[in-house]
């Protein structure tokens, strides 16, 4: 058996145009010779259609595709120049906030006092080298923990209350080594965004020494004029009665 395939095209009567495919199959007799041939024609003409359609179509899609990863490549440029400029920006920013940190520690180094930096924990988050000349190096130990051997935080303290009235504070402290302190508590922010208590102690004890040596003094001086007033009034009483005497 032989088959032959091809397609071609047909005119209907009415002139349309065809594409036929054929299928053309020789069947051979019993002498071995060719007695049929049987000729099998389907109208692909659709099929071809649909066919150029679909090749058209993945033609445009291909060519859509480039001209999408031709805007991709030079939007992708464009967002790396952008975030490149954008990072270039928040570098320039935040060495330019690290530089002013380090300015205000500097500062902070030369206050008549001591500073540190405090966070929400009850934890330091700076201190400059008064606090460690008077207290020592806190690590990672709580504020409590560190100055008085608490497990919890000291009753008195008034220092956060920064966090809840959202306002400065400022009070008196006996710290550890004994002294007197006057204390000013502040909200700060650091470059992070993250809120901390900048405290500034100042060593009052000899000022509070003296004011309570001066209200002695002026005790003293009180309890003197008294007695002084007292000493005069009896001796006036006495030199009225002895001219009253002798008269």
């Amino acid at each position: 058996q032989f088959t032959n395939i091809y397609e071609n095209h047909w005119l209907s009567k009415d002139g349309a145009r065809y594409l036929i495919s054929w299928s053309n199959a020789v069947l051979p007799n019993r002498n071995g010779g060719f007695k049929y041939i049987i000729g099998t024609g389907i109208d692909i003409t659709d099929r071809k259609r649909a066919e150029d359609e679909l090749r058209k179509s993945l033609s445009e899609a291909k060519q859509r595709h480039k001209e999408v990863l031709a805007l991709l490549q030079k939007a992708n440029y464009e967002l790396d120049r952008k975030v490149q400029e954008r990072t270039d920006e928040l570098l320039a920013t935040y060495e330019a906030v690290l530089n002013e940190r380090q300015r205000l520690f500097s500062v902070m180094e030369q206050i008549p006092g001591y500073v540190c930096l405090l966070t929400a924990d009850h934890k330091f988050a700076y201190f400059n080298q008064d606090f460690q000349r008077r207290f020592g190096d806190p690590k990672d130990e709580f504020c409590h923990e560190f100055l008085f051997g608490r497990q919890m935080p000291c009753e008195n303290c008034q220092t956060f209350k920064v966090f809840t009235e959202k306002k400065p504070q400022q009070w008196e402290w006996t710290g550890p080594d004994g002294k007197t302190y006057a204390i000013f508590d502040y909200p700060f922010t650091d470059i992070d965004g993250s809120s901390l208590i900048l405290e500034l102690g100042i060593d009052i004890t000899m000022r509070k020494k003296a004011e309570e040596e001066l209200n002695q003094s002026r005790e003293k001086l009180r309890k003197l004029y008294a007695h002084l007033q007292a000493a005069i009034e009896t001796e006036r009483k006495k030199i009225a009665r002895e001219i009253h005497d002798e008269f």
